[in-house]
C-alpha cells in the first residue's frame, strides 16, 4: 500500500539557516577575496540543494506506537470498528496503533479523561460517541469538554433511523399515530438513539410513543418486541431490521435522516415510507429532529486532544482520509455490517458546530420530553 508523502519546507529552513550562519560568522567577514567568491559559491550550492532536496520532510508518526482509546466493551460496534480504524489508519501512518478499552458511561469516562488530562502530543485517539456532542449542546456538566475545541480526523458511517412496529400491533402508517394512541416503543435510556428518537419524534410530530426502559441492548429490545411485549422501537438502520421489514415481521412507519447512497436494500425497503423532516411543521420541530438526528450522521467518530500540535494534527487527517479513500478498509466495515457513509475532518467539525449552535428554547423543549416521557 502506498503510504501518504509528508510534505514539508522544513530541511530547506535547516539548510538556510546554516548557510546564513556560516555567512555571519566573524572570520568570515575578514577573509581574502578568494576566499570571499569560494564562500559564496558553497552557499549558493548548497541553498541550490536544499531547494532541491527538501520538499518532502519524514511523517512525524513513522515508526511510532500510539493508542486507539475506545470508551466502550470489547466486542462491540465501537470496538470492532475501531480496530478496524487502528489497523488502516496504521497502515498510512507507517505507525503502529493499539486499541485499549475504557469503558464507562456510554464513552464519558474514556473522552473527559483522554481531552482533559490526556496526553497532548497527539499519541492517543480517541473513539468518540456521537450522543456526547449533543449532551453539551444540552448543558451536560458531566461533558468536561469542549467538542468544537477538538482536532477531529474524522468519522466512518452515518445512521438514519427508521422507527418500526411488529405487523402485530395493526399500524400500517404514521398518520395513524401523530395524535393517536400510546404505542409501547423500547429503549436502553434517555440519551440513547431509540429513545432521543422516539421522544423527538413525539415532540415534532405529535405521535405518543411510550418510551419503556432499562433494556441493556438492542438485542434485547428486539426479543421484547418478538415476544409481544414491545409493539416497537426507533432505532438505526441495522441488519435485523432490515430482515424484519423484508419478511413482513415489521412495518416501517418513518424515517429520521437520509439513507447513504449505495444502500439498495434499505432504499427498496424504506421506498415511500415519509421521512420526519417533511412531516414537521414549524421551525422548532425542525430544529428539534435536526439536533436528535445530527450525532446518528457521524457515526465512529474519531479526534485527538485539543492542544496537539498542528503538524500531527495535519498528518493525521491526511492519514484519515487516505483510510477512507481505500476500498479495503470499505470492504472491512461492509463485512461487520456497517454502513460505510463517511466524512472528513472538515465536515465533522461543520456538523459539530451546527449542534453545538442548538437555541436554548429547543434544548429545554428536548429535556422536557426526555423527562415527560
Amino acid at each position: 500500500m502506498t503510504r501518504t508523502r509528508w510534505k514539508s519546507a522544513l530541511p530547506a529552513l535547516l539548510a538556510l539557516a546554516l548557510v546564513v550562519a556560516a555567512c555571519g560568522d566573524d572570520d568570515a567577514t575578514t577573509t581574502t577575496a578568494g576566499t570571499a567568491a569560494t564562500t559564496t559559491t558553497v552557499a549558493a550550492t548548497t541553498t541550490t540543494a536544499a531547494a532541491t532536496t527538501t520538499t518532502e520532510a519524514p511523517n512525524p508518526y513513522e515508526g511510532e506506537t500510539l493508542e486507539m482509546l475506545i470508551g466502550f466493551s470489547a466486542g462491540g460496534g465501537n470496538d470492532l470498528v475501531s480496530r478496524i480504524v487502528a489497523q488502516y489508519l496504521g497502515q498510512e501512518l507507517g505507525a503502529n496503533i493499539v486499541p485499549v478499552n475504557e469503558p464507562g458511561a456510554g464513552g464519558l469516562a474514556a473522552a473527559n479523561s483522554a481531552f482533559t488530562a490526556g496526553a497532548s502530543d497527539g499519541s492517543v485517539v480517541v473513539n468518540t460517541s456521537q450522543s456526547l456532542v449533543l449532551a453539551q449542546a444540552l448543558e451536560d456538566e458531566t461533558v468536561l469538554y469542549d467538542h468544537a475545541a477538538l482536532h477531529w480526523l474524522g468519522s466512518v458511517s452515518s445512521l438514519p433511523v427508521v422507527c418500526v412496529t411488529r405487523t402485530g400491533a395493526g399500524y400500517t402508517s404514521i398518520d395513524e399515530l401523530i395524535d393517536g394512541p400510546a404505542v409501547p416503543v423500547g429503549a436502553t435510556a434517555p440519551g440513547s438513539i431509540p429513545f432521543d428518537s422516539a421522544v423527538a419524534i413525539n415532540g415534532a410530530l405529535g405521535t405518543n410513543f411510550n418510551v419503556i426502559t432499562g433494556y441493556e441492548g438492542s438485542s434485547e429490545i428486539l426479543l421484547a418486541i418478538e415476544r409481544g411485549e414491545l409493539d416497537g422501537l426507533c432505532i438505526a438502520l441495522i441488519p435485523a431490521i432490515l430482515e424484519w421489514i423484508q419478511t413482513g415481521f415489521a412495518v416501517p412507519l418513518v424515517v429520521m435522516g437520509e439513507v447513504p447512497a449505495g444502500q439498495d436494500d434499505w432504499e427498496a425497503a424504506l421506498e415511500g415510507v415519509p421521512r420526519a423532516g417533511d412531516l414537521a411543521e414549524g421551525a422548532q420541530a425542525q430544529e428539534l429532529l435536526t439536533a436528535v438526528q445530527g450525532p446518528n450522521d457521524m457515526v465512529y467518530a474519531y479526534a485527538v486532544h485539543p492542544d496537539t500540535p498542528a503538524d500531527r494534527v495535519a498528518a493525521l487527517q491526511a492519514g484519515f482520509e487516505a483510510m477512507l479513500a481505500n476500498p479495503d478498509f470499505a470492504t472491512a466495515l461492509e463485512e461487520l455490517g456497517r454502513i460505510f457513509a463517511p466524512k472528513n475532518a472538515a465536515e465533522v467539525q461543520t456538523l459539530v458546530e451546527s449542534i453545538l449552535s442548538l437555541s436554548p428554547e429547543t434544548a429545554q423543549l428536548l429535556k422536557d420530553l426526555r423527562e415527560g416521557n
